[in-house]
């Protein structure tokens, strides 16, 4: 349907969810061309902030230094400045690598500066680098706490991994759950719960 700006179907065992799964991703997430948001910790009541020049988890407030300002760029990323000191959030040394610090710097236009916004299938937001497509944001521990380094990962479906980042105008993102069991099989899964497969298709409300 060409009205769905944005979805994500997440095949899963709603028993265990420990078969074999396939996760499909579509267009990232369009919050419009600008807007401020915190980036927070879906999970525990953190957000990043700053420590010098290094992104980490802090407790929540109102300082500017835990307020981007987002900004699309044109191949659907968005750059996220730094509200404190306009400086922008990157990946270090433009790296692909697992376990890399994130951190921020001066504006320079390169690809570890970029950050596609994709809706997760518990609704949750994963931002994942340009730079490293096989990454997303994610806190260092898996038991995330005040001061703890923000890196970029592989994508683990961790609760580290999942954020919340809400332009303030955009409306609650509608979730639709439809019963595959009963239709014809296509593919291959695994495991002995295929009664209990279901979709979980999200439509984001971006542009």
């Amino acid at each position: 349907n060409p009205d769905y700006k944005s979805a994500i179907i997440y095949f899963g065992n709603t028993a265990a969810f420990n078969d074999t799964a396939t996760y499909y991703t579509a267009k990232p997430m369009s919050f419009g061309s600008s807007f401020n948001a915190k980036i927070s910790l879906t999970n525990a009541s953190l957000n990043l902030s700053l420590s010098g020049t290094d992104v980490i988890a802090y407790n929540p407030s109102s300082a500017p230094a835990q307020v981007y300002n987002f900004v699309r760029q044109s191949d659907g990323s968005y750059k996220a400045i730094n509200t404190k000191n306009n400086l922008v959030l990157e990946v270090s040394s433009n790296t692909k690598s697992s376990g890399t610090n994130v951190q921020i710097g001066e504006d320079t236009g390169a690809i570890n500066q970029r950050w596609f916004i994709y809706l997760d299938h518990d609704g949750t937001f994963l931002l994942q680098p340009a730079c490293a497509p096989a990454c997303v944001l994610s806190v260092s521990t898996d038991v995330p706490a005040a001061m703890d380094s923000i890196v970029i990962s592989k994508y683990s479906g961790r609760p580290s991994q999942a954020f919340k980042v809400i332009d303030p105008s955009s409306t609650v993102v509608p979730e639709y759950r439809i019963n595959i069991s009963s239709l014809p099989t296509k593919g291959t899964f695994t495991g002995a719960h295929f009664d209990q497969y279901t979709y979980f298709l999200n439509m984001g409300t971006g542009g």
